[in-house]
């Protein structure tokens, strides 16, 4: 339980970023939307990244046929669907609204994730999980040093550990 609420605490901090930081988001794709920001942008990127993460985890757990990959799939579905409620809640009680469905451009990576024939799942859920992971990493680091609310702060340097773990994981699966 406390490793999911780390992943929700790191992906609480991901909106609030400047300069470098957004820079890494929006070429990941989970950059807060220009309109946005401070804690609006940061709970907009974390639940964006976690709906991602989630839906492309139930993708790959149910077609793909190797154990070690549908193994992280599970550790990353339970993760971050304790984080996103967590974010969910705490987006509700500082009064900032969330998107309730994926964007465009992370529906059109899962659909193509869903698509993928069964010799090419695997590898690119790999690729599409590593740089969820990879932005998420930039911009936990990033809102720890320099993020504007005390408490996302503290989330994302709690969750930043179990952020790394994933992507650990990823790499290794992705090196076999």
């Amino acid at each position: 339980m406390r490793r999911i609420h780390l992943v929700v605490a790191a992906l609480l901090t991901l909106a609030p970023m400047t300069g470098f930081i957004q820079a890494q988001a929006q070429s990941t794709g989970f950059a807060p939307r220009p309109a946005e920001s401070g804690a609006q942008a940061f709970a907009v990127g974390a639940a964006t990244a976690s709906q991602f993460a989630i839906a492309a985890s139930q993708q790959v757990l149910k077609r793909s046929v190797d154990r070690k990959v549908k193994k992280l799939a599970e550790g990353i579905i339970a993760d971050y669907q304790a984080g996103l409620s967590y974010i969910l809640e705490t987006a509700a009680a500082s009064n900032i609204r969330v998107p309730e469905a994926l964007d465009a451009d992370h529906q059109a990576r899962l659909d193509r994730l869903a698509a993928a024939g069964p010799g090419e799942i695997d590898a690119l859920y790999q690729a599409e999980v590593g740089r969820v992971h990879e932005a998420a990493i930039a911009l936990f680091t990033g809102y720890i040093r320099s993020g504007d609310n005390l408490r996302f702060r503290l989330i994302a340097a709690r969750a930043l550990p179990t952020l790394k773990d994933h992507y650990a994981n990823v790499q290794l699966l992705a090196q076999r």
